[in-house]
């Protein structure tokens, strides 16, 4: 009787954490990044377990300052010209304070100035998310996959979280 018991008690301490969800940030990633091979995704899934279970006080995300934002130095390419599907970039984080752990810009057609602009053909803007890791005083690069790119165009950092 006593083994029987200590066997259930071993089965239930083994078995039942699984059963309510992950418990801690680590689960979290394991359980729900099975099977996926999307980079938005996986982004959106850190950040979903992160929020859930933040590792450090640290590794608490804000938006950052408009002037922290100001100086983020970028450049952007798309790798396969012919393809035009995966952008490439580089930032330049020159503060000494903010690790940047998110940014989110805009990746829109330059306007072509000498034909007028017409009322029922706005200018396609994308907004797009990526997480990084630019500490300060460092330059990160990432890459995102863009559905429609346009042929000629124009990224613009429109905000960032990250931490001091």
């Amino acid at each position: 009787m006593k083994n029987l018991v200590s066997k259930l008690l071993f089965i239930s301490i083994a078995i039942l954490p699984g059963c309510f969800g992950p418990s801690d940030f680590d689960e979290c990633i394991l359980k729900n990044m099975k099977g996926v091979n999307n980079g938005s995704v996986a982004d959106a899934i850190y950040e979903s377990c992160e929020n859930k279970f933040p590792k450090k006080e640290e590794n608490k995300r804000v938006d950052i300052p408009p002037n922290v934002l100001a100086d983020l130095e970028g450049k952007f390419e798309f790798l396969y010209p012919t393809l035009k599907t995966l952008l490439a970039g580089t930032i330049y984080n020159p503060n000494l304070e903010w690790t940047i752990t998110r940014i989110t810009f805009e990746i829109g057609p330059i306007p072509n100035r000498f034909e007028p602009k017409k009322e029922s053909d706005p200018l396609k803007i994308k907004k797009y998310q990526k997480g990084i890791s630019l500490k300060p005083q460092s330059v990160d690069s990432f890459s995102i996959d863009i559905l429609e790119p346009p042929t000629k165009f124009n990224v613009n950092i429109i905000s960032a979280k990250g931490y001091k």
